[in-house]
């Protein structure tokens, strides 16, 4: 139990400081997987324990032997024995309880129980919380990645998340409410399996959309600059980034920016500004000598977090046993009560256990009555 709430604390500690420290990789660590791996051992050994002692008392029946053994020193006085069993029986049918009974000349023995499945709840807990710690170890098997996605170009998928997919932006743009209010960003994407579109999806922040175990979350937007860039022999059409420093030949650096619908060139000679460039559609620019850029169109893009968790289905399946642990093990309501016969010493002993302590001491009223 001690090294149980141990590791459960470590891993708390962990689970925090990835919390406040989102670019660790805190999840996917040896540390990590260490710690779950030990929790796992621990739970499945305290399960293991527990399991003997639970099949044994379900499936108790009584013995000659244990009729023979058992010593009656206190209890009820009577001179109806047999009789009494009979009405402890009636009772126990009318109340739900199952009734072992086994009576010789000399004397009876009775055990009446109800509510099993209070007895099974503590070890269906205890598996629970290990599919949920086993689900956890699968998800650090899961990947995440941020993908700058622009309109009309595929932008591949890492292999480490999904083999072959890539996304090609449709469209992003900035949604308001009725009273003109920001309310959401969205994306509008098409996913392509080595070149086929198989689907299209739309995602907005807190909303993912979800393909075949993976998620797309909308993560962040920005405008992208589509230059078709010439060098020597090379021409190739690449997107460049607002705000983002491109750092040429020398000590020139160029910065593209938008204001509006208006898109600039900012040059910079070691570290100045040194001219600034409206541009327009097929306009040239030379920022340095060898390399002509031609502009073609800014339009909006969009960074989406893709991510697969494959240990989801696991720790769902780990809550749902873990909720039915508990509904057993709060409404369950065991109760036992072994009954001794003595008809030689005319005496009747009753002995019963439960975990509502008012529940016993009604039925242990109920059966005195019955004497």
């Amino acid at each position: 139990m001690k090294v149980g709430l141990t590791l459960l604390a470590l891993l708390t500690i962990c689970s925090i400081l990835a919390t406040f420290q989102p670019d660790t990789t805190m999840y996917s660590s040896i540390l990590y997987r260490i710690l779950l791996v030990l929790l796992s051992v621990n739970l499945l050994l305290c399960t293991g324990k527990r399991l003997p002692g639970l099949f044994c008392k379900l499936g108790h029946k009584i013995t000659e032997e244990e009729l023979e053994k058992f010593n009656l020193s206190d209890g009820d006085k009577t001179n109806h024995v047999e009789e009494a069993f009979k009405r402890f029986i009636q009772y126990f049918s009318e109340t739900g309880f199952a009734v072992q009974h086994l009576q010789n000349k000399s004397r009876g023995l009775m055990i009446a129980t109800k509510g099993k499945g209070d007895l099974i709840a503590p070890p269906i807990i205890h598996f629970s919380i290990l599919v949920i710690v086993i689900g956890a170890m699968v998800g650090t098997m899961g990947a995440s990645r941020n993908i700058n996605c622009y309109p009309d170009t595929n932008a591949p998928i890492p292999a480490s998340i999904k083999n072959g997919y890539s996304i090609e932006l449709i469209s992003f743009k900035t949604l308001y409410d009725d009273k003109n209010e920001l309310s959401n960003w969205q994306s509008k994407f098409k996913l392509l399996k080595d070149g086929t579109v198989v689907t299209e999806g739309v995602t907005e922040v807190n909303k993912p959309f979800k393909y075949q175990g993976m998620k797309f979350y909308q993560s962040a937007y920005g405008n992208a600059h589509k230059i078709m860039v010439r060098m020597g022999d090379m021409e190739k059409e690449l997107f460049f980034e607002s705000n983002q420093p491109i750092q040429l030949m020398g000590n020139t650096s160029i910065v593209f920016t938008a204001d509006g619908n208006r898109s600039f060139l900012n040059k910079y000679e070691n570290g100045y500004l040194t001219e600034i460039t409206e541009l327009v559609p097929g306009q040239k620019i030379m920022p340095v000598e060898g390399l002509e850029m031609t502009y073609i169109v800014s339009k909006p893009y969009s960074v989406l977090n893709v991510k697969t968790d494959p240990g989801v289905p696991i720790v769902m399946t780990g809550f749902v046993l873990l909720s039915m642990g508990f509904i057993l093990f709060w409404f369950g309501r065991y109760q036992e009560v072994k009954i001794m016969g003595d008809c030689e010493k005319n005496t009747i002993g009753i002995f019963s256990h439960g975990r509502n302590k008012s529940l016993q001491e009604k039925l242990y009223q109920d059966l005195k009555n019955l004497i």
